[in-house]
């Protein structure tokens, strides 16, 4: 009995009440070239209901400080809300306008297996997933008993605080928690722009990918007319070869002759 009443101290230890933090380092490596890694922070804020993930320009050293102090705005290109049943995002990394868009799909296609390993001193179980053309390999705790993680990864049963493509392409690793955060933080204040209500005011998803390979498409051939005479220009991939997203749901694949 004393066993069990300590577990279970242990697990509600992260009050689903009360707000949460974690920093993730985001590492981007297309070509396996050490001198050409992109790393950046980003910030998952989340309660029992909810989530927030969000751009941070530090380690996350003063993430609390800087989140309870009243005159602070988090100013993200890309903000991803997650309310448990779908995702609502704010981008505005390629259009002067800020865009809204939903994202409903939820199909990783998680398998957990029976490797252990510690992150941040919390056991954590690996899980494999497929999302988007992409292969995934993540490490979640039930020690913070939530479903989410970062980006738009969720869905397991519990916190995701490190996943990766099998290419090792992009990775996500938790680097700081601060839990159970009184009083509670209110991001939405804290955003310079306000989520709209109505999800009818949201693009889909593939609305959103449209506008983006319209700006892809605009910009390349604006590249390509200004290259000299002459110039051989050899095409090596598409629009989003090596995006975190490469292809999506609504892409059929080709006929086999």
């Amino acid at each position: 009995m004393r066993i069990i009443t300590l577990l279970t101290i242990f697990l509600f230890s992260f009050s689903s009440a009360q707000s949460s933090i974690i920093i993730y380092n985001r590492i981007i490596n297309f070509d396996n070239d050490t001198n050409n890694i992109i790393s950046d922070y980003k910030a998952l804020v989340f309660e029992k209901n909810h989530s927030f993930y969000f751009n941070i320009y530090d380690r996350g050293d003063e993430i609390l400080k800087f989140l309870k102090e009243n005159n602070n705005i988090i100013k993200s290109t890309n903000v991803v809300f997650n309310n448990n049943e779908y995702l609502k995002i704010k981008d505005n990394s390629f259009s002067k306008e800020i865009l809204f868009y939903k994202d409903l799909n939820q199909n990783y296609n998680w398998k957990i297996t029976s490797e252990i390993k510690n992150i941040l001193g919390f056991k954590c179980k690996k899980a494999l997933g497929e999302f988007r053309g992409r292969k995934f390999e993540a490490w979640f705790t039930s020690e913070i008993p939530t479903n989410y993680g970062p980006y738009k990864f969720r869905g397991l049963p519990g916190t995701i605080l490190s996943i990766s493509d099998t290419e090792k392409m992009y990775v996500f690793e938790a680097i700081k928690i601060i839990k159970n955060i009184q009083p509670n933080i209110n991001v939405e204040s804290k955003l310079s722009f306000k989520f709209p209500l109505g999800l009818d005011e949201y693009l889909t998803y593939k609305e959103y990918i449209d506008l983006n390979n319209t700006y892809l498409n605009e910009r390349r051939s604006r590249i390509l007319s200004s290259l000299p005479s002459g110039a051989v220009v050899q095409e090596t991939s598409k629009n989003h070869e090596f995006d975190l997203e490469k292809s999506f749901e609504w892409e059929k694949e080709p006929e086999k002759p």
